[in-house]
């Protein structure tokens, strides 16, 4: 049901997952496209009903048609204001251009997250947050994060990573 993400997306997604990662099915628990209110204040309010170890898949859609997100075995739920937390496992999908999977570097601890009512900030390592988002789910950041080894996730990077977002989708992979 995704209006991000092509049946043949997701098959390639599926086929890049780690073993240990991969469920039976994802359910689409939050998307802007379809919530009235966007924002992390709404998203919190959706996911806070889930495990906090529940594996939690987002992907966002930005304004020039790039799509890139993250999979990590945390939910997305407030966190207390600064306080990283470390995920057991995090990585960071590029969909389009290209399917990548993005997973911690050898010798690199995990990334960490932080969601705060202000901002969502996932994989953060070295350089700051690989995405960042905003509260109103409007604006992000990507960085070029050591951590994961990841290139831009955008195709121009010359804006100094900042996107648009034109969706974002949230799944609980069951």
């Amino acid at each position: 049901n995704s209006k991000i993400l092509t049946d043949k997306e997701i098959i390639l997604i599926w086929s890049v997952l780690p073993l240990q990662i991969k469920t039976v099915d994802a359910k689409l628990m939050y998307s802007t496209s379809t919530s009235p209110e966007a924002n992390l204040e709404t998203l919190y309010e959706i996911c806070e009903k889930n495990e906090k170890n529940s594996t939690i898949f987002f992907m966002i859609e930005t304004d020039k048609d790039e799509v890139f997100g993250g999979i990590m075995t945390h939910n997305i739920q407030l966190t207390e204001s600064g306080k990283y937390e470390r995920p057991l496992m995090a990585y960071l999908i590029s969909v389009r251009p290209e399917i990548t999977l993005y997973g911690p570097q050898k010798g690199k601890k995990q990334g960490v997250v932080l969601f705060e009512p202000g901002a969502m900030r996932f994989g953060y390592g070295e350089n700051g947050p690989a995405i960042s988002i905003d509260h109103d789910l409007k604006i992000g950041i990507t960085e070029k994060e050591t951590v994961y080894g990841n290139v831009s996730l955008l195709k121009d990077y010359s804006n100094g990573g900042e996107f648009n977002i034109k969706n974002m989708e949230v799944y609980l992979m069951i």
